[in-house]
């Protein structure tokens, strides 16, 4: 549910992204004014050839209340986010590869552990410079979840007799072990418009394609009142249509960094729930580096599928993350 918290939290992220694309061009035109005689500087070239990078994050709380007059409940929460990623650059050509992995597990009181996330994601990108500012690219993407998904209800009246996914009372099955795997494929051209050492701003617009490949694949959320029209089981789904979006990176600090991306896609075509499906996703992270192992994350993310849930879905997180470079730079 999207709490006055939370949009409070969100507004303060988009302006902090509209200034960032701001702040750079008002940087640039300062700069000029004050030193109009002096030689324009020339930044050196971006190395070339490949480039690796590795971090693994983990994160860990507990919670436990023996006669506490105040009032608590017994929580242990812990969890990994770990990045890898593979660049090359050379001449005009750009490849970049990024390998996510999220997972993380809570339990409250006497229950059993729940998933708090999961994903395993895989990136791929290319993009080819014609000029400094427009940059035609391809992409694919792919990502599942490594562990079965449940839905937890407080009451029982959701129960469809003989529905197999319905594993207790209470605890309803939206998906297995990497499936549904989701598939995306898009190409088309993004406008580079800032672009300095740490800040960057594009806007991209295209075509794309994607699937989704699964054995139980649900089309809304109403699968209790009529679970014969609601879902189906197939082998895949796929749709073609238009893609755009944006990707900002902006270091407010020193030791303060936001990112914020946002892909939306529309299908051309009708699917099987008789509508033209959209599906945009919004991530934002804002991180502040406390020194060279921890950091404190601020994360708000945004996933609206019609395929899935007609109305939008939102996570918020805030952790104290401890983080390994195992390759790349600090």
């Amino acid at each position: 549910m999207l709490t006055l918290r939370s949009v409070n939290f969100l507004h303060v992220l988009v302006v902090i992204g509209i200034v960032c694309c701001l702040l750079p061009v008002s940087v640039n035109v300062t700069a000029a004014e004050e030193a109009p005689g002096e030689p324009e500087q020339t930044e050196d070239p971006a190395p070339e050839g490949w480039l690796f990078n590795a971090v693994l994050g983990f994160n860990f709380s507990c919670s436990n209340y023996d006669h506490w007059t105040a009032g608590g409940v017994n929580t242990i929460s812990q969890g990994m986010l770990s990045e890898f990623s593979a660049d090359y650059i050379k001449g005009r050509s750009e490849l970049n590869n990024v390998l996510k992995i999220e997972y993380g597990l809570t339990k409250l009181a006497d229950d059993d552990y729940k998933k708090a996330m999961d994903k395993l994601s895989y990136d791929f990108k290319y993009r080819y410079s014609l000029t400094e500012i427009i940059k035609p690219y391809l992409n694919v993407t792919a990502y599942a979840p490594m562990a079965d998904s449940y839905e937890y209800y407080k009451t029982t009246e959701t129960v469809v007799a003989d529905d197999e996914r319905y594993e207790a009372a209470d605890k309803f099955r939206t998906g297995r072990s990497f499936d549904p795997i989701n598939l995306e494929q898009g190409m088309g051209v993004s406008f580079q418009l800032v672009s300095a050492e740490k800040n960057a701003f594009d806007i991209f617009i295209g075509f794309g394609a994607r699937e989704l490949v699964t054995s139980e694949f649900y089309l809304n959320e109403d699968v209790a009142e009529t679970p014969e029209i609601e879902y189906s089981k197939v082998d895949s789904y796929e749709e073609i249509g238009a893609e755009g979006g944006f990707n900002v990176i902006w270091s407010c600090y020193e030791n303060m960094e936001l990112i914020s991306k946002l892909k939306t896609f529309y299908a051309f075509d009708e699917g099987d729930n008789g509508k033209n499906n959209t599906l945009t996703s919004w991530n934002n992270t804002l991180t502040l580096k406390v020194n060279k192992y921890v950091s404190v994350n601020a994360s708000a993310d945004m996933i609206y599928d019609t395929n899935v849930l007609e109305q939008a879905q939102w996570k918020q997180i805030v952790l104290i993350n401890l983080s390994f470079q195992l390759l790349g730079q600090d």
